[in-house]
C-alpha cells in the first residue's frame, strides 16, 4: 500500500517535460520529499548496504530509506569528503549541450528537485546548503552556436551577452536558470539528516570485497574483516568502485580523473554568475569568495596538489578578475572524479548478480546528477513502474 502511495507522490513530483527549469515543480517536489520521508519510517523489513559515502552514496541511501529499507552505509574514509566535497556544486553539466541526452535528463530532474531538497535539509538540520539560481555565462569558446540550437529545442531561455573581464570584453550565452549549491554544506546537511532518519554509517571501513555465492552477494567484507550482510548491495564508491567489482569478474571502465581547485577572496566582488570558458570556471559564493576550477588530470590515484595547477588556475582567474594578487588565494585542493569514456554513469544491476547494483561514474556531475541517479537506481531495485527506468551505462 505504501509503495503505491509513494509511486503516486513521485508521479506528481516528476518534471512535466525534459529541460525543466529548477523553479518549476518545486511545490510538488517538496511534497514528495517530505511525504516519502515520513512514510518510509513504517514497516521496514528489507536491508541494504551502500558502499561509498559521497553525494551519490548518500542520496542512494536516502532513496532506499524512502523505499522502506533499513540501510547501512560503508565509507572508506570520512563521509561526505573526497570528490563530492572537492567539487564546485554547479547544478548543470559543463556545458549542458555537451552532455549525453541521458545525462541531461538526469540533470534536469535533479535541478528541479534541489530547491525542495535544500529547504528540507535546512529545516531539519539547521544547515543551509545555500542553493541559489545565480545563472551561468558560457563563453563562445564552448560552441555557443550549438548551445543556442540546443536551448531552442529544450525550450530553455538563453541570452546573448557580453561581459567585461580584466583583459577585454567577451561574448557568450547567459543561462539564467543554472543554479549552484555549496557542496560541503550540502554534504554535512545530508549526513546529519540521514542519521536522524536512522541511517547507520560506518566510517573508516573500506570494503575489500563482496562475499558471493551462486550469483547472490551475501556480505560486504571490510579490510578489518567485519562483514555486513543485507538483502541488497549498492556499489557507489566513485573512482574506487571498479576495484570492488573486478573481483567479481566485471572490468568496469571507470578511471580516477584528478581535478584541482583554488579558492579566492578577491578585493572586488564578482558580478554574481558562474563563468565557464572551455574546461575552466569561476563560481561566486555568497560570502564573496570565488572558486576557480578545475584541472582534468589522468594521474591514477595521486591526490596531491601541484604548483603547476595552482599557477594555471590563478592565471585563468586573472583574466577575469581585476586587481587579483597571490595574497587572494586562500586554499588549494583536489578530488578524484570517477570518469567514464562517454561521461555517462553506470546505474544498473551488476551482471550475473541478482542483488548487487552499481551507481557510479558520474565524473564532473556527481552533485549535479545525484538525486535523480538515486531515484533511477532505486526504481530499478524495487521494480517500480513510476519512471519506466532502463539501466544506464
Amino acid at each position: 500500500m505504501w509503495l503505491q502511495t509513494w509511486r503516486s507522490a513521485k508521479r506528481h513530483a516528476q518534471p512535466r517535460r525534459r529541460g525543466i527549469t529548477p523553479g518549476q515543480c518545486a511545490t510538488e517536489s517538496a511534497i514528495f520529499w517530505r511525504y516519502a520521508s515520513r512514510m518510509s519510517r513504517k514497516n521496514r523489513s528489507a536491508t541494504a548496504v551502500v558502499v561509498g559515502g559521497g553525494v551519490v552514496g548518500l542520496f542512494t541511501a536516502w532513496r532506499l530509506l524512502d523505499a522502506g529499507f533499513s540501510v547501512t552505509l560503508l565509507e572508506r574514509g570520512q563521509t561526505g569528503q573526497s570528490a563530492s566535497w572537492a567539487g564546485g556544486g554547479i547544478l548543470s553539466p559543463l556545458p549542458p549541450w555537451g552532455a549525453a541526452e541521458s545525462v541531461w535528463n538526469l540533470a534536469s530532474v535533479s535541478a528541479a528537485e534541489y530547491p525542495a531538497i535544500c529547504e528540507l535539509l535546512r529545516d531539519a538540520t539547521g544547515l543551509d546548503p545555500q542553493w541559489g539560481m545565480c545563472g551561468m555565462w558560457v563563453s563562445d569558446a564552448n560552441d555557443t552556436k550549438s548551445g543556442l540550437l540546443w536551448a531552442q529545442r529544450q525550450g530553455l531561455e538563453v541570452v546573448h551577452s557580453r561581459i567585461s573581464a580584466a583583459d577585454s570584453k567577451h561574448s557568450g550565452l547567459l543561462l539564467p536558470w543554472v543554479a549552484q549549491v555549496r557542496n560541503p554544506r550540502l554534504l554535512k546537511a545530508l549526513v546529519s539528516y540521514l542519521r536522524q532518519r536512522g541511517l547507520c554509517i560506518a566510517e573508516h571501513s573500506p570494503v575489500s570485497h563482496f562475499m558471493a555465492q551462486n550469483g547472490v552477494v551475501r556480505a560486504a567484507v571490510c579490510t578489518k574483516q567485519e562483514q555486513y550482510s543485507a538483502d541488497v548491495f549498492v556499489a557507489a564508491a566513485g573512482a574506487w568502485t571498479p576495484a570492488l567489482l573486478l573481483k567479481l569478474g566485471w572490468d568496469m571502465p571507470i578511471e580516477p580523473v584528478r581535478g584541482q581547485m583554488i579558492l579566492l577572496k578577491p578585493k572586488q566582488r564578482h558580478p554574481g554568475h558562474i563563468v565557464l570558458e572551455s574546461d575552466r570556471y569561476l563560481i561566486p559564493r555568497r560570502d564573496g569568495r570565488i572558486l576557480v576550477g578545475s584541472t582534468i588530470e589522468h594521474v591514477g590515484f595521486d591526490e596531491s596538489i601541484t604548483p603547476t595547477a595552482h599557477a594555471s588556475l590563478f592565471a585563468f582567474a586573472q583574466r577575469w578578475l581585476a586587481d587579483l594578487t597571490t595574497e587572494c588565494v586562500e586554499a588549494q585542493w583536489c578530488g578524484l572524479r570517477p570518469g567514464t569514456r562517454d561521461g555517462v554513469p553506470y546505474i544498473q544491476q551488476v551482471p550475473e548478480f541478482t542483488n548487487l547494483w552499481v551507481n557510479s561514474g558520474h565524473y564532473r556531475n556527481g552533485i549535479t546528477l545525484a538525486p535523480a541517479s538515486a531515484r533511477h537506481l532505486v526504481n530499478l531495485i524495487t521494480n517500480s513502474p513510476a519512471g519506466h527506468e532502463q539501466p544506464l551505462s
